[in-house]
């Protein structure tokens, strides 16, 4: 009897951290980690500020969790577009689509990740930002040194520097994106990026 009840509790505490997540995402990614208060997202989950801090030590542990969600997200698509039969500059095209539409949907959550955050703060976000973004890294790079040496490319260039440029040109047009109203079509760019890069 005991077990089911104990599964009970732990069941609900989850579908409370989910909720919870789901609102935070919502709002980090609409007011940016600056507009967004924790009080606001215990209030769109009915609950007290004191249970989200029962699932979540601070705001910056709850926006640390809301990026490893997202960027969690981003390695499921492009695992999966590495596990097509499609050749390599084909899903390196489609990995920069995907990269930037995933990334042009988080616009705000891309401002939030710029915004000023206090020196301890800044310090674990920074980290935990760079090593989310080397495990897509990564996951690309071996992809990237394929369509290097397919286009004889792979003794003038370095796969590791190349997968940097080809990120940082990515990051660049995210965050320029997020700043414009009159946006860019994703499609263009990932062929833009990949004729500049992989041609």
């Amino acid at each position: 009897m005991t077990n089911i009840k104990e599964q009970h509790i732990e069941e609900d505490a989850n579908s409370t951290r989910n909720e919870i997540l789901k609102a935070a995402e919502d709002f980090f990614g609409n007011f940016g980690y600056l507009g967004t208060a924790v009080s606001q997202i215990a209030k769109a989950v009915n609950i007290t500020k004191a249970s989200l801090y029962y699932h979540f030590e601070s705001k910056q542990d709850l926006f640390e969790e809301v990026l490893m969600k997202s960027f969690g997200q981003l390695k499921v698509m492009i695992d999966e577009i590495i596990d097509t039969p499609l050749k390599a500059g084909e899903k390196l095209e489609k990995i920069t689509f995907a990269y930037l539409e995933h990334g042009s949907k988080q616009g705000s959550l891309i401002q939030s990740a710029l915004s000023r955050f206090s020196k301890d703060e800044e310090l674990v976000l920074v980290k935990t930002i760079k090593r989310l973004r080397q495990e897509i890294m990564k996951l690309v790079e071996p992809l990237i040194k394929v369509v290097l040496k397919q286009n004889n490319k792979s003794r003038q260039l370095d796969a590791e520097i190349v997968t940097q440029l080809y990120f940082n040109m990515m990051d660049s047009f995210l965050i320029r994106n997020s700043f414009k109203k009159e946006k860019y079509e994703q499609q263009a760019v990932a062929k833009q990026i990949n004729l500049l890069l992989f041609k």
